[in-house]
């Protein structure tokens, strides 16, 4: 039974929530309530709800604001927000945070139950995961797998770091085979491609210590890459990303001045991703020529800005897809794409389906 939190300022809002769904049925139960923002704060803090179910509009600390303020306690939850307003900032914020579902007052329940329902599903896939993988930790003699990569790793490291790259492509297929080795050794499957990823961005994160750099690797996006590939293929591709990644990031940290400015980039194009932005405010940001600019952000990104910038849209549109409400015009509004034919194209591009095909497959 998962552990389920409600937040409102209006006790009557708290009480109907409470009564009218069946939460045992959806395998919930009700762990507390608050009646305010700053409240909620403390009540996450001391009883890590699995679920949480908060109006955006409070008197003291609106909800969006309060999950924010609880992004480490709640970076396994399930977040779903409820407000009045139909506001597309509040929609761009919730995306921000990860919000699960979106939900406009008055409430109806089956509505409320079906995403309390998916969240609980998409909980169960999480903890199964999760399971699966100390399982496998235990089940398996892991431990000289890891230290060789971690060996390995500090040579990649050390030769990103040289301005020459001297002895990059040598450690590069070190890693490779010992990832190939271990495949081989436990027999190829999901969970082990899945162990691999992870060990992996695991001992990369110590090296690169960057949370552009995780959050391009989320574990869900492992997860829904390697369930919904050729499982080889998929492997392969992640593990040659996850180097590609960590040898421009290790490469342009050596020059600090460089290394601000294109952080400075990354989040610029974060939290601006549903506006009109150009290479050449990138290029104003961070007082560059646009040449300079365009030469830098492909080095470290791998990619030009224009890519970049709709791959980040779509992955922000995937996450939205989940929230039957919005319509698909209204998802390439929300992040940033105006033609809605643009967007289908460029969904299909990196996604790799439609956006219907997309939402089928989550839905499913």
């Amino acid at each position: 039974m998962y552990k389920v939190l409600i937040i409102d300022d209006e006790p009557l809002m708290r009480k109907s929530l409470k009564t009218v769904i069946r939460w045992e049925e959806c395998g919930c139960f009700i762990c507390g309530e608050a009646g305010s923002g700053e409240e909620g704060v403390a009540t996450i803090d001391s009883l890590r709800p699995d679920i949480v179910i908060t109006d955006i509009k409070m008197n003291d600390l609106s909800g969006l604001d309060m999950l924010e303020n609880c992004v480490e306690m709640l970076k396994n939850s399930k977040l779903i927000v409820v407000t009045g307003y139909r506001d597309f900032d509040y929609a761009k914020k919730a995306l921000d945070l990860n919000v699960f579902g979106f939900l406009l007052k008055p409430v109806d329940v089956d509505e409320i139950t079906s995403v309390i329902k998916k969240a609980v599903y998409e909980l169960d896939i999480q903890a199964q995961s999760i399971k699966k993988i100390d399982n496998l930790k235990k089940s398996v003699d892991n431990t000289l797998f890891v230290q060789r990569v971690r060996l390995a790793a500090e040579v990649f490291v050390n030769a990103a770091k040289d301005e020459g790259g001297h002895g990059i492509e040598g450690a590069r297929e070190k890693i490779k085979k010992l990832c190939n080795d271990f495949l081989k050794e436990k027999r190829h499957s999901r969970i082990v491609y899945k162990y691999i990823l992870y060990t992996l961005l695991e001992v990369f994160g110590h090296f690169v210590n960057d949370e552009e750099f995780l959050k391009v690797f989320e574990v869900s996006n492992i997860d829904m890459i390697i369930d919904n590939s050729d499982e080889l293929d998929g492997f392969s591709d992640l593990v040659e990303q996850i180097l590609d990644n960590t040898q421009r990031r290790l490469s342009v940290s050596a020059s600090n001045e460089d290394d601000q400015k294109i952080r400075a980039m990354f989040k610029y194009i974060d939290d601006n991703y549903a506006e009109h932005i150009t290479l050449e405010d990138l290029a104003q940001l961070t007082f560059v020529s646009y040449n300079y600019a365009s030469k830098l952000f492909k080095k470290v990104a791998g990619r030009s800005f224009l890519d970049y910038l709709n791959y980040v849209r779509i992955e922000k549109a995937k996450l939205l897809c989940k929230d039957l409400q919005y319509k698909d015009y209204e998802i390439s509004q929300l992040v940033g794409i105006s033609n809605a034919y643009y967007f289908s194209k460029l969904f299909k591009k990196y996604a790799g389906v439609t956006v219907t095909e997309y939402r089928k497959s989550i839905a499913n």
